[in-house]
């Protein structure tokens, strides 16, 4: 019996502290969080990260970002005061590196990622997208779409067959593949123009012409 009196007031004061931690849900892994920085519980709080987030961030690193105090109150506060329940969204990975977004909708999962355009030019990362994604399906009226109205102007889609025959075609695929690992970066967005470093050097370049997003300079 005293074994079970000492156990339960572990669990009551462990929970005093910020340190019982219930993820079952967003609102409760919010709510821990808030405990882990209010009471300055620095492993609490780490524990609560994602898995990829404690690969990039070591625990003495983590710690080290509790220095600024009003902040870290500041930033519990604002966790509980937060407005209506937590968004939920999920990521599954599919194909070749294809990923489709999901968010929840009361009891039931909706699809985010639009699987019917497939060749996309909304937005400069869709282009890039779509830019690889037409290399690899070898889709050349695609590609010849996805260059600007200049270059389209220029040649044909037979031309651009003609052109990456051969040796040309594994020089594509090269660069398709270093294009496509560099799609969850930054994409550097001003007025009309757009930007996608990949690799250790190389840049896609991109305008908006109309309503679309173009592939001026693959690099």
């Amino acid at each position: 019996m005293r074994g079970a009196r000492v156990l339960a007031m572990g669990i009551l004061l462990l929970g005093a502290c910020g340190g019982a931690q219930d993820d079952r849900t967003p609102e409760a892994t919010v709510a821990s969080l808030a405990g882990a920085l209010e009471h300055r519980d620095v492993e609490g709080a780490y524990r609560l990260m994602s898995r990829r987030y404690r690969e990039e961030v070591t625990l003495e690193q983590f710690r080290a970002l509790f220095s600024d105090q009003a902040e870290i109150e500041h930033t519990a506060q604002r966790l509980r005061d937060r407005d209506g329940p937590a968004e939920e969204e999920a990521r599954v990975t599919y194909g070749t590196h294809e990923t489709l977004l999901l968010r929840r909708e009361g009891d039931t999962w909706r699809v985010v990622t639009d699987v019917v355009d497939w060749y996309s030019q909304r937005t400069p990362r869709q282009a890039v997208r779509s830019f690889v994604r037409a290399i690899e399906a070898r889709r050349w009226d695609v590609l010849l779409r996805l260059l600007p109205e200049a270059d389209r102007e220029a040649t044909t889609e037979e031309g651009l067959r003609t052109m990456l025959a051969g040796e040309g075609e594994e020089a594509l695929d090269h660069l398709a593949a270093g294009m496509r690992d560099a799609l969850d970066g930054d994409v550097e967005e001003h007025g009309d123009h757009a930007t996608l470093p990949y690799g250790e050097r190389y840049r896609v370049e991109l305008v908006r012409e109309g309503d679309v997003w173009c592939v001026a300079d693959p690099d």
